[in-house]
This record gives structure tokens, sequence and C-alpha cells, in this order.
């Protein structure tokens, strides 16, 4: 690199393209070669691993699953019907009469509704499952229209109570209860 004084005149150019002199020890053709070697091991050990990895998939039939426990069960159809039952019950009128027990009218209204819903699933062989919503399980119910406009009814006021914080007067109450039984015991299903 030359520097210009700019108040002097310019300097004589040379455009001679001279290649710098190969210093001792600096072989660089044994330096590629070596790099070359360390990639194609390198990239052998990845193909063996690739090839072990689509070879256990392709034996598996692609459905791979996972359990650390002793036992192992399928969990999307036992969970689902384990939790059903726990939240269904044998007795359907066991758990009404508790929900009519309830002091606090606006849990009872919120229980009373889960209730009803999966009441009316379970009769119809459906399984309510954990994501639902009051609505997307009224969704799913084939009903006579009279006992599904009962039933939206119930969840727009569980609604209102659980999300909107109004009050649950006992009336109320009641006349979803009398609403509601006779789909609960099995007459409107």
């Amino acid at each position: 690199m030359i520097y210009f004084d700019p108040e002097a005149p310019a300097p004589p150019l040379s455009t001679d393209y001279s290649t710098p002199e190969p210093q001792e020890g600096d072989d660089l053709g044994e330096v590629i070669g070596q790099t070359r070697t360390a990639f194609n091991f390198l990239g052998w050990i990845a193909a063996g691993i690739l090839a072990v990895i689509i070879y256990v998939f392709i034996r598996s039939g692609g459905a791979m699953s996972l359990s650390l426990q002793k036992t192992a069960e399928n969990t999307s159809t036992a969970t689902r019907i384990r939790e059903s039952a726990e939240v269904i019950g044998d007795d359907p009128l066991a758990g009404f009469d508790a929900i009519l027990a309830m002091p606090d009218r606006r849990d009872a209204i919120v229980a009373l509704t889960r209730r009803a819903l999966s009441d009316c699933l379970a009769a119809q062989g459906g399984l309510p499952q954990r994501s639902w919503t009051a609505r997307d399980a009224l969704r799913r119910l084939r009903l006579p229209p009279e006992s599904l406009s009962l039933l939206r009814a119930l969840v727009l006021d569980s609604e209102r109570v659980q999300y909107g914080d109004r009050p649950m007067t006992d009336a109320i109450f009641e006349s979803h209860v009398s609403a509601i039984r006779p789909i609960m015991t099995g007459g409107a299903v």
C-alpha cells in the first residue's frame, strides 16, 4: 500500500503481479487433504445415524410412542373413558341431588350445566373432552329442538354467572332444575 502526498507529483505506477514467497511449514495441500478426510469421516458417521433412524421409523410403521411407565396403555382411549366415567358417574340423579344441595347457586348452576351436558353426551355414546367448552358439548348433541333450547338457555345462564359475574337467584335456578330434570332422567334424550 502506498500513500500519496496530494501536493507532490504522482508516483510511478506498476501493474506487475508478484506472488508471495512460500514460507516453511505452510503446505496448503496437506491441510486441505486432512480437512477433507475429517469431513468424509464425519459424513459417514452422520449417514450411518440417519440410516438407523430411517430403518427404525420404517420398521415401526411410522407410529412411534414413548412411555416411561412400567405399564403403558392407550392414552387416547383409556384415559378419555376413565375421565368421562369420573365426570358422569354411575347414577345420574346422585350427582343431581348433590348439585341441588349446594348452598351457592352460582356454583350450582355451573355444576348443573356440566352434569346435564355430560349425561346427554353419555346417553348418546359420546365422551366429553376436557378441552370442550359448554358450547362445544352442546354443538355435539343430537337432541330434539325443545331439549336443545332448554340446554342452550342453561348454558347461557351458566356462562353469564361464571364469566359475567352475574347473580343467580333461587327462582331462576329452580326453573332450570325443573326444565332439565326430564332430560337428565333420560326422558328427552
